[in-house]
Formats: structure tokens, C-alpha cells, sequence
């Protein structure tokens, strides 16, 4: 075992992503036996407690904290990373280009786990902002995806642990905050004060002028600069339109006018780039672009033709943004003939300073504890009982362990996952040894589930090139979230109807919507009146909204939800109301602008390829609305029943 103290133990645990602070040494939970290895195995055999054992790390949780991260497994990944990281952020770029890593490995290796490694230590340390972004898609125009895909990274929290905060209004805070030029009481003005719209534009101009007369603002995009000031108002109305404006989408005249006039942006590459400069000019933070599943090109027509459009575009992005590092990750054997599409001069650039990286995908014996005892020691502590690191594996047979060294990360997960399933239906006890063979799982401990109509190779080809689909769907959305809390009502309540489909025992929640109110049933769950709070705390009104959905909860959980961040400052009438509520076991949630067009892109999506052979085992697979983050906090899923998935929903997951 490799010892220092710069290496990171096994059961180091990060568990910011928790609601409450985990203790692993609690003392045993009441509820269980006063026994801690009796508590523990309790636990491990309650199938109503989570699941720690996936093995697949799906897009919508690379914004989150990772509580089972093992920072010994692909060190040298991670310490290539931290270099880049260090040449590019701080200090002047030592190059006039930004840097391209690339990470190559079989499937199950762990490569979409090291993005999300990459971006915690990112948004961790604050040394920059990330966008992440899947190459499964046939897209004609890769600037467009990648920017796409920028800004729905922005518009996640930037780092959940600490706040709800989203990367742009973290930009646009530092904008008003470290600039010398900008005073105290003029950002206050601009957070709460009453303006026309001319008036808020003026103002805004002055303030983005006063910033790009100090020199080491002087290169920034003015425009850009006064898009993301706009967002301190913190209005629903004004943040769609500058996010549409930042997705160089079109803009009506009505959108212009809320906007001060501005034109529309057409240069993609050009907004990327001024992204990028501005991060580093304000804050000495670099863009960082994490492009993952390249090998999802080759299922696609003219993959080589597309492939080398796509690498043009990244290179190309890197020569203009100095500051930036473009993380590429491809399965191994499938990069080689993709390769040859290129010309010598990309292959060099991607390829050398640095080399590409060659991801182990075997796990060793130290690294299995590691694996299997961070999951573990989440699940204990989750369930407030103590976690032994003298037995982290408990109650899965370390001899048992022992047989899968040198085993994929994602079979080992995959396996101790069968076995705790062999558990809950009784095949075997805790701690007995487990024979990797088909857990029958009888009827009263599943739901039954109709014969497959295709075979699973079938199946997986239609799920794969739907999620290409969905991609592509998601890229292509321009519609603008409305402004009207009406209609975000009702489409808040179809998107809600929609989840019960993407859960593995289909489920059912029903709505209905009076104007901007939306109540809704399901027989698991108490009921829930949902408010769209969008008016502006100026002036009362959206306290009277806060105290419309509080007179009228009577037996539902009161739930507001918003477009941008609520008001905070404890001295205000409204955000006493709030606290109110949420005192009273209320919530209030905010529904990011790209979680907005997601529903609205998966209103469309479903009219299209409801009908497709494959689609409802799609929806289980990529779960495209219940992996929001907005939909999750609204609807709390982790209540109802864990029902396990259906084999066949199963066997296509662990293939994705």
C-alpha cells in the first residue's frame, strides 16, 4: 500500500451532497439493533435505504459532490489534470493556445466518473468554470452544441455543498464584486431598487463601461459584460432573455427591449472565446470543457466526417481561448480508427503536450475495500449507524472480494450490487458467500413486468440512438422559457406527469392546475400545491403570492418555486413568509432556465418517438426529467418504494 500524506486514504469521505452533516462514528440509530454489526447488516438488508452500488455515473450527476469517490484509483489522471490546471490558472497562460487532455480506456474503466472528478476539483478550488458535454450527437454545427452545453453547466449549481448558487451568477456577482470601480451602493441599487426598462439599461451600460475603463478589463465583450450585470436583477423576465442571448439565439423585438436594445449574438466561437476571457480576466479562472463519449461518433452515419468536424471544433476553441483545457475521454479501441480521419497537425494537438492518458481499468485489492467501503460508509451513515474500518466491506465476504482483483471497476459495483439483491429476496443472509448466478426474484418481492418484446442487443441499439436523439433535441431547443407563471404551471405539471413513467415501478402523479397554482396527487406521497412565484419582490407582489400558497396548502406540503434565486435578506417581509413555510415543512426551489427547456424539449421529444420500439425502456434508462435537479426537489423520489428494475431495464443500463 503507496503511504504519505498527500495520499488520500480509502475512507476519506466527502459527503457534502448530504441534507445533514454523516457522522460515521454515530451512535447506532434507535431504530436498529443496539448491535453495531447487527445495525449495520439491518441496514444493508432494507431495501427502502439507498442504493450505493451503481455503477453507471449519468450526466445530470456530474454537478454533484461525489461521497464515493476513491482518490487513489487513476492517480495519474488526476495529477496530469491538476498540472494543466496550474499552467493555465492563476497567472498568465504560458502559451498563446489552451491545452487538450485526452483519456483513453475500455468501458466500465471509470471515464465519465474522472469528469466529474475533474469538475468538483474545479468548482472545489475555484480555479475555474466547467462545461460538460456527451458526443452523442449528429449535429451539423459542434460550436453551437459545445456553447449549448456551455451554458447549461453554468446554469447548474457551482458548487452544490457550499450554495445553490449557479456558475453565471457567480460570474455576474464577481462582475459587480471585484471591480474597484464598481461601489456598495450602486449594487445594491442594482439588486433592488424599481427601474424602467430604459432606465435599468442605462444604468447597466455606465456600470459595464466603468468596468472596462480599468485596464485589466479592457479586452472583455462589453455586451457580454452587460448580460451577465442584467442578471443581478434576479427577475425571471430578464435572465431567459439573457440566456438566450448567450446561446447566440434570435431575439424578438420584445426581448431586445427588455434587453436595452441589444443585438442578438451570431458568432459562436466568439462567445465561447469571450466566456473564456472573461473568467480569466476577472477572476484568473480558466473555461474548462470536459467532452465525453466520443466513441458514441462511430454509431453514428459518416462518423469519420463527423469526427473531424468535432475535433476541428475543440482545437479550434482551444487556439482561442488561451486559458482554457479541453478534457476529451473515447474508448481505447475506438479511437484508433477515428484517428486516422485527422490531419497530422490535430493529431499532434491533441496527443502531445501532454500524452494521452491510458486509464487502468482493473481494480487491485486495496482499491476493491476502497470502492466498496466508500459506498458503504455512505449508506451507514445515512441510516445514523456506525461504520468499522477495520471490516469496511462488512457484511460482503472480503474472500469473496478477493476473487475480483483485477476485475472493471464497473463489474465489481455491478456484482456487489447482485449480491445485496440477493439479500433482499432471501437467496441469502448477510455476510453468507454469494454464487454469482441469476437472482430469481419472486413475485411478491417484484412487480411484474411484461415479456420483452425485443432482444437486448436490439434494445440497447434503440436506446442508444434515442439518447442520440435526445441530445441532439436538447442542442437544437431555441424556444425562450416564458415568463408567464401560468404557463410555466402547466408545464411544470405535465413534466411532473411525465416523471412517473422514468421510475422502475412505473408510477402515477396526477395535476391540476389552477393558473399559476398546481396541486398534485400520488398515493405514496402527501399532496403538494406547487406555486409559481416569478413576480418581483419589489412592490409586495411576490409576497402576495408567498401568502396565497400559504393560506391555501391546508393538508399539502407548500412548495414555491422560481426562476431565479428568492430574496434573502432576513430583514424583508417576504423572506420571513418564506421562512414560514419552510419552518412548516415547506420548500422553495428554484428551477434553472435550462432545466425549463429540458421539459420543454421533452413535451416535444415524446410527440415524435413516444411510438419507438425502445422507448419506454429509454425513459428508465436516461430518466431524462427525474434526474433534474429541480424535478427531484420538487417531487422527493427518494420516498417511495426502491423497487428494483426490471432484468431487462437492467441489463441495457449496465451496457449504456
Amino acid at each position: 500500500m503507496t503511504s504519505g500524506k498527500d495520499v488520500a486514504r480509502p475512507f476519506d469521505v466527502s459527503l457534502d451532497e448530504s441534507p445533514e452533516t454523516l457522522d460515521f462514528t454515530a451512535a447506532v440509530n434507535p431504530s436498529r439493533s443496539a448491535d453495531p454489526m447487527m445495525a449495520r447488516r439491518e441496514v444493508f438488508a432494507d431495501r427502502d435505504t439507498p442504493e450505493v452500488f451503481r455503477s453507471v455515473c449519468h450526466r445530470h450527476e456530474i454537478w454533484r459532490d461525489d461521497p464515493y469517490d476513491v482518490a487513489t484509483i487513476h492517480a495519474a489522471a488526476r495529477q496530469e489534470f491538476e498540472r494543466l490546471m496550474t499552467r493555465t490558472s492563476g497567472t498568465n497562460p504560458e502559451s498563446n493556445a489552451g491545452r487538450i487532455l485526452l483519456i483513453l480506456g475500455e468501458s466500465g474503466a471509470g471515464k465519465t466518473h474522472l469528469m466529474r472528478v475533474f469538475r468538483n476539483h474545479v468548482h472545489s478550488s475555484k480555479t475555474g468554470y466547467c462545461g460538460y458535454l456527451q458526443m452523442t450527437s449528429a449535429t451539423d454545427d459542434y460550436s453551437r452544441y459545445v456553447l449549448s452545453n456551455i451554458i447549461d453547466s453554468l446554469d447548474q449549481p457551482y458548487c452544490e455543498g457550499e450554495s445553490t448558487l449557479s456558475g453565471l451568477m457567480s460570474l455576474s456577482n464577481a462582475l459587480v464584486e471585484i471591480p474597484s470601480s464598481v461601489l456598495r451602493r450602486e449594487r445594491e441599487s442594482l439588486r433592488e431598487d424599481r427601474f424602467s426598462d430604459r432606465d435599468l439599461a442605462k444604468f447597466i451600460q455606465q456600470i459595464a463601461d466603468l468596468i472596462i475603463e480599468d485596464e485589466r478589463y479592457s479586452r472583455c465583450d462589453v455586451h457580454l459584460i452587460q448580460a451577465l450585470i442584467y442578471l443581478q436583477r434576479e427577475e425571471p423576465r430578464i435572465k431567459s432573455r439573457v440566456l438566450s442571448y448567450l446561446r447566440c439565439e434570435a431575439l424578438s423585438d420584445h426581448d431586445r427591449e427588455i434587453l436595452g436594445g441589444m443585438v442578438p449574438r451570431t458568432d459562436v466561437d466568439r462567445t465561447i472565446e469571450a466566456l473564456g476571457q472573461l473568467m480569466w480576466s476577472l477572476q484568473k479562472m480558466s473555461l474548462v470543457v470536459c467532452v465525453d463519449q466520443l466513441e458514441d461518433m462511430a454509431n453514428l452515419d459518416r462518423d469519420a466526417e463527423r469526427f473531424r468536424r468535432a475535433m476541428t471544433t475543440v482545437c479550434s476553441l482551444a487556439e482561442r481561448v488561451p486559458s482554457s483545457v479541453f478534457v476529451i475521454s473515447c474508448l481505447e479501441d475506438l479511437y484508433p480508427p477515428l484517428q486516422q480521419s485527422l490531419t497530422r497537425s490535430y493529431v499532434d494537438r491533441i496527443e502531445h503536450d501532454p500524452e494521452p492518458i491510458r486509464l487502468e481499468s482493473r481494480r487491485s485489492g486495496e482499491e476493491i475495500l476502497g470502492l466498496v467501503g466508500k459506498r458503504l460508509a455512505h449508506l451507514y451513515a445515512c441510516d445514523q449507524v456506525p461504520f468499522d474500518e477495520q471490516i469496511p466491506t462488512d457484511p460482503i465476504p472480503v474472500h469473496q472480494l478477493d476473487a475480483l482483483v483485477n476485475t472493471r471497476t464497473r463489474d465489481i459495483l455491478d456484482w456487489c450490487r447482485d449480491y445485496r439483491r440477493a439479500v433482499f429476496t432471501g437467496v441469502i443472509q448477510p455476510g453468507e458467500e454469494f454464487q454469482p448466478e441469476p437472482v430469481e426474484i419472486s413475485p411478491a418481492q417484484s412487480v411484474v413486468t411484461p415479456e420483452p418484446t425485443m432482444s437486448a442487443s436490439d434494445l440497447e441499439t434503440s436506446v442508444v440512438g434515442l439518447t442520440q436523439l435526445w441530445n441532439d433535441a436538447l442542442a437544437a431547443h431555441n424556444e425562450p422559457t416564458t415568463d408567464d407563471d401560468d404557463q410555466l404551471a402547466r408545464q411544470l405539471a405535465e413534466a411532473v406527469e411525465r416523471c412517473g413513467a422514468e421510475l422502475p415501478t412505473p408510477t402515477q402523479f396526477q395535476s391540476s392546475v389552477d393558473g399559476w397554482l398546481v396541486r398534485i396527487e400520488n398515493a405514496d406521497l402527501p399532496p403538494l400545491l406547487i406555486g409559481l412565484c416569478n413576480k418581483s419582490p419589489q412592490g409586495g407582489a411576490l409576497s402576495r403570492q408567498v401568502g396565497t400558497v400559504q393560506k391555501l396548502a391546508g393538508d399539502a406540503v407548500p412548495i414555491l418555486v422560481r426562476s431565479t434565486e428568492f430574496p434573502d435578506n432576513p430583514r424583508t417581509k417576504i423572506a420571513k413568509q418564506i421562512g414560514q413555510i419552510l419552518d412548516a415543512g415547506g420548500r422553495q426551489i428554484v428551477v434553472e432556465d435550462s432545466d425549463w427547456r429540458a421539459m420543454q424539449a421533452m413535451r416535444t421529444f415524446e410527440q415524435v418517438h413516444a411510438n419507438d420500439p425502445g422507448y419506454a425502456e429509454w425513459l428508465k434508462v436516461e430518466r431524462p426529467l427525474t434526474r433534474l435537479k429541480s424535478l427531484r426537489s420538487v417531487l422527493p423520489l427518494d420516498q417511495l418504494a426502491q423497487a428494483s428494475a426490471s432484468p431487462q431495464t437492467e441489463q441495457v443500463r449496465r451496457a449504456a
